[in-house]
This record gives structure tokens, C-alpha cells and sequence, in this order.
């Protein structure tokens, strides 16, 4: 980078495309890229900035209110910090709202002389799957496949989302497929790294999957205590759900079942959403057919059978009614407070940091 350039990367996602990775890689700072100096500026016990993206939402477009007044705050602290490079990441900026992330970019990057924006875009089915497994995890998600696909369908139209994010950023967006085969070095984090330091020669300190995918089992388990925790009224179930399937998928066994969509579930994404895939690879892809391909593969490699979500089709009765007592027990130690959130991310954390 040239005297006096200062560049502001902004990561902002989508879900599930590699970026827990790609935020402890950065926290951790194990990259080394010869030449260049740069900073992961965040506040000490996060790993990304969400918290950020939190109040970026909350901003008014059209006059000035305490979100953006609060933006504009972080951009004066930024400046401060003379780093030729900055790097900014959260996946929630994603789904802010377009006016609202361009607002809050325009004043975070107000003292840099480039910014680029970077998202990556997984292929609508693995989308699809990937947000199924988040929000069970989370406990947000109590339906059957079939209604989940129908509701959410329409939010994995690619063009529409990233064409409005070209419409608000231009050239500074830089679209990325999460698609193995075309990431660096098979490696969102090699990926990320070439994008945020083009030409550069960036060494990587080997880090493992931070965020592996729980299998269908695990989900179960974890779908019948978020249930029973919402009977006894705790709706703010996110960090336990976290945690605990951080802990599961440590140390779980090989060849576990996956969540994965049944192909006539498949073909109806498929049908509708391949016009999509193609218009996204002419339109972001240089015309090469990566999202469209992506898409047949996914679909071949679907289940033929019907998979169920429902607890009681993986889990005998004697394992749900356990879990339910656990879940009462955490629910009395709990109490009303929400000092255990803290203490369950602050111990995230931690192990991210030192795994």
C-alpha cells in the first residue's frame, strides 16, 4: 500500500459462509502479511462486531438520531487509530438494511481513502440448510422443513439482496463465492485474506473449524431444551444453545447424521431459484457458471428420503424426558437475571481466543 493510503474493510457476512473462522483468525491475529500493518479493531473480550452492527440498524437514514450519532463516534475513534488497514466484521450487517449499512459505512470510513465491502454468498441450498441448522440451534426455529423452506425461499434471491448492495456501494463491493472450489487455497480465511490484502504474500497460522456443524441428533437435543426452557419462559435462549453446541461438536464422533434437505424439497429450490444462480454469475461471477453448478451439486447430493425435525423421531423417550429435566434444573439456576449471558459468552470467548 502506497504512502498515505489507508484502506477500511468492512466484512459483513452472509451467515454461515466461514466467518467465525475469518473473525478468530483476525482476533487471534495470526495472519502475517510482510509489509503491511493492520488492526482488528475491537473492543477487548468480542470476537467481531456485532455489537456495532446492532446500533447501525437502529440508524435513521434520513436525519441524524443517537444510532448515528453513535456511528459517527466510532468513525472519529477510528481515525485515531493511524493503522493503515482496518478491518470491521460482522455477519449482522448483512441484514441491516441497505441504506442503513451504506449510512454507517460512509461514516466509519470517513477518514480512509478506501473502503471495500466484502461479503461472501453461499449457494442457495447449503443457504437454505445452514440457516435451518443456525436458528434450530438457537432456538428459534420450531416448525417442519417444508413450512421453513416456503418461509424462507424468497430471502435467497441473490440478485435482489446483492444487486442492492451494488447499487449502494459500487466498485468498493466485493462479492465473493462460497463455493470451495473457488476460494483461495480451498480456504475462506486464505480467501479473505487476498481480498483484504490484494498482492500481498499472507502467512496463516493454522486454526481449526471454530463453528462445525452439529448433526441432525445434537440439533434434536437441542430443539427439546430450547422448547422446554420457552414453556418455563426464558425467551432469550441464544447464548445456551451457542455454547452448548460449541461443546458438542468439539469432540463428536465421525459419521454422524447431517441436517440435509429432502431432494423433492431440493427440486422446488432448484426450479425456483436457478434463473437466480445464473443471473448471479453473469452479473458477479465474470459469467462463469459457479453458482449455477453449485446449485445441481447441492441438489444431487440430497437426501432422497424425508427428514423430519421433529425430537421424537431421533430421540427415544426416556433421552427427551432427560433432557427436559436438565432443562428445568438450568432453568431454576438461571433464575431472572441475565448476568449468565455474560458469563457464557466472556467464556466463548476465551475459548476462541485460546483454542
Amino acid at each position: 500500500m502506497s504512502h498515505g493510503t489507508r484502506r477500511l474493510v468492512v466484512h459483513i457476512g452472509d451467515i454461515k459462509t466461514g466467518s467465525t473462522a475469518i473473525q478468530t483468525t483476525l482476533a487471534r491475529r495470526a495472519l502475517d502479511v510482510p509489509g503491511e500493518r493492520w488492526s482488528y479493531a475491537r473492543f477487548p473480550y468480542t470476537l467481531d462486531h456485532g455489537y456495532l452492527a446492532a446500533v447501525a440498524e437502529r440508524i435513521d437514514p434520513e436525519r441524524q438520531n443517537a444510532a448515528g450519532r453513535t456511528v459517527k463516534a466510532a468513525g472519529r475513534l477510528l481515525r485515531l487509530n493511524r493503522t493503515p488497514t482496518i478491518i470491521l466484521s460482522a455477519e449482522h450487517f448483512a441484514n441491516i438494511g441497505m441504506r442503513r449499512l451504506h449510512t454507517a459505512v460512509r461514516s466509519l470510513g470517513v477518514s480512509f481513502t478506501e473502503t471495500r465491502v466484502v461479503i461472501y454468498v453461499r449457494p442457495h441450498i447449503g443457504a437454505l440448510n445452514a440457516l435451518l441448522a443456525e436458528l434450530l440451534k438457537q432456538g428459534k426455529y420450531a416448525g417442519t422443513y417444508e413450512t421453513f423452506v416456503e418461509r424462507h425461499l424468497d430471502g435467497v434471491t441473490f440478485m435482489r439482496k446483492i444487486g442492492a448492495f451494488r447499487r449502494q456501494f459500487g466498485d468498493d463491493l466485493v462479492v465473493r463465492p462460497f463455493v470451495r472450489s473457488e476460494l483461495r487455497d480451498g480456504s475462506v480465511v486464505s480467501d479473505f485474506a487476498s481480498v483484504a490484502f490484494p498482492g500481498a504474500e499472507v502467512k496463516i497460522t493454522e486454526i481449526e473449524d471454530q463453528n462445525a456443524a452439529a448433526s441432525l441428533r445434537d440439533l434434536m437435543r437441542l430443539k427439546v431444551l430450547h422448547g422446554e426452557l420457552e414453556a418455563l419462559g426464558h425467551s432469550n435462549r441464544f447464548f445456551m444453545g451457542w455454547a452448548l453446541a460449541q461443546q458438542i461438536t468439539r469432540d463428536a464422533p465421525e459419521g454422524q447424521v447431517r441436517l440435509n434437505m429432502p431432494r423433492p424439497l431440493a427440486d422446488k429450490v432448484l426450479n425456483a431459484r436457478m434463473k437466480d444462480a445464473r443471473q448471479f454469475d453473469r452479473q458477479f461471477l465474470n459469467g462463469k457458471p459457479i453458482m449455477a453448478e453449485a446449485l445441481e451439486r447441492e441438489r444431487d447430493a440430497c437426501t432422497e428420503n424425508t427428514v423430519s425435525i421433529e425430537p421424537s423421531d431421533w430421540l427415544d423417550a426416556d433421552e427427551i424426558n432427560t433432557l427436559q429435566g436438565l432443562a428445568r434444573t438450568v432453568a431454576a439456576s438461571w433464575g431472572r437475571t441475565p448476568a449468565w449471558h455474560v458469563r457464557l459468552y466472556l467464556s466463548y470467548v476465551r475459548q476462541m481466543m485460546n483454542a
